[in-house]
Formats: C-alpha cells, structure tokens, sequence
C-alpha cells in the first residue's frame, strides 16, 4: 500500500472512510478481496507470495494498513513481510497501543514503513524509521511513503480531492474511488528527493501510478457508517482494464466511539 487516505468524523453520513491505493510490482501473485479461508473472520486482499495484505478489516472491526517508507539506497531486505503486520493486528484482541509496543520492538525485522492501525477506541499511526506514534483525530489525513512530518505533492493533493468529494451528501463509493485514479503529475521542483533518480521520482508521484513494471495493482474503499454498518470495495487493475469486488455487512457487536 503506497497511499491511505483517512476521513475521521468527517462527514455526517459515516465515522471512517479510508480509501487507498497499493501499489506494488505487477508479477507480484495478490488474491483480490475476499474471506481468509484460514482466518474467516479477516476480510482483505492476500499477497500470495508472503500470506501477509496490505489492508484489511476483521468482523470486530479491528483496521490495519500498512505503506513502505520510500528512502531509495538505504532500503535493505529484512527477514520479515511488512504484510505480516497487518495480518496479525487483524487475527489478535490486543490492545492496540500494546500491538504497537510489540511491534517496536521488533522494527528492525522489517524494512521500513508506516502502519495504520485501529478498533473502536481510535487510530494510530506508527512510523519505524523515526518509532513515532500519533493517535489520528477527527478530520482528513492521509499517509504515504514518506515520514509523519513529511508532505509530499500526492498526499496534499489527495487530502484537497477528498476534502471537495465530502461536500457531497453523501459521496458516492464510485467519486471516492475515482479520485484514487488522479493521475496529475507535480512539477520537478515540488518532488520529494528520497534518493531515486528523477524519471522514478517522476514516476512515483502521482497518486495514480502507471509504470509498466510497477504501479497502482488497485484502489480500495472502507466506509463504516455511525451506526456500525461498512462497506469495503476492491478495485482491481490489470494493465489496461479493471473488476471491481463489493462486501457489506456490520461490526460485530460494538458501539462505534463517539
């Protein structure tokens, strides 16, 4: 997963919304959106090659998602898949901040990256490369492949779309996925510098991404209304076309916070 954007209490039709691009190598064997047979309770998409995913919801309405950090040489390989740390929040009932406490610890197991987790208590952000904690409050944030106190062009851009699509009474699952397929490409001087060449740069910054090799796999949308209903839809890209997956249903008995 390479963009997340999150809207906190910030429409009144639903609690959370979080929509998010992965983007990831397109030989890389991915299962589209569906019920782990081996832990039904976790709905998400399944990298094949690792068993880990990238974003996902369990019927206790437990959430995680996970991005690299983008930092170009300085990436090494760790004998871990960033996808397990998605995987495991889901299948566990630990307390969230205890989750992150654990996963720390063992931070140097992983390349780089930036995991979203949350239940009904609320949402953190943590980031290994800085091991920063922030606790997500009511309005629109989004997370990339930099560092917390980095704002790269995509993120501000995607941030201002989904500001203008929750002027919308309410935004159609259709607008909101739509706005993960903005394909404007920022200046060279607005670019971040994280140690690729400039063609990649070029490359990796749209929201969008299009190379041939690598790129947006797919576009996914968690909408979870005040009263515990969600829906979760999975759009899925195969060079020139696309096959869209739906799942409703409610969380199982909890009370979303207010």
């Amino acid at each position: 997963m390479c963009l997340i954007l999150i809207a906190s209490n910030a429409h009144p039709h639903y609690r959370l919304i979080i929509a998010a691009n992965r983007d990831e190598w397109r030989t890389r064997p991915t299962a589209a959106l569906h019920y782990w047979r081996t832990d039904p309770k976790i709905l998400a998409g399944r990298d094949l090659q690792a068993g880990g995913t990238w974003l996902g919801i369990a019927g206790n309405g437990r959430i995680a998602a996970v991005t690299n950090l983008r930092c170009g040489s300085t990436t090494f390989d760790k004998p871990r898949s960033r996808g397990q740390l998605v995987s495991e929040f889901l299948r566990q009932n630990t307390a969230t901040e205890s989750y992150i406490a654990a996963i720390d610890r063992q931070r140097e197991d992983f390349n780089g990256f930036n995991l979203l987790v949350g239940d009904q208590t609320g949402l953190w952000r943590y980031c290994s490369a800085d091991s920063s904690t922030t606790q997500l409050g009511d309005g629109i944030h989004c997370i990339s492949n930099g560092l917390p106190s980095e704002q790269w062009p995509k993120t501000e851009r995607s941030q201002q779309l989904l500001a203008q699509a929750l002027k919308s009474e309410p935004p159609s699952p259709s607008s909101l996925l739509k706005l993960l397929q903005d394909s404007w490409q920022p200046p060279d001087e607005k670019l971040p510098q994280t140690g690729v060449k400039l063609e990649l740069e070029r490359q990796l910054a749209p929201i969008f991404v299009q190379g041939e090799d690598y790129g947006t796999r797919s576009s996914s949308l968690l909408v979870i209304e005040h009263n515990g209903r969600w829906q979760f839809l999975e759009r899925n890209f195969d060079r020139n076309t696309s096959a869209d997956r739906e799942f409703q249903g409610r969380i199982d008995a909890c009370q979303m916070p207010t």
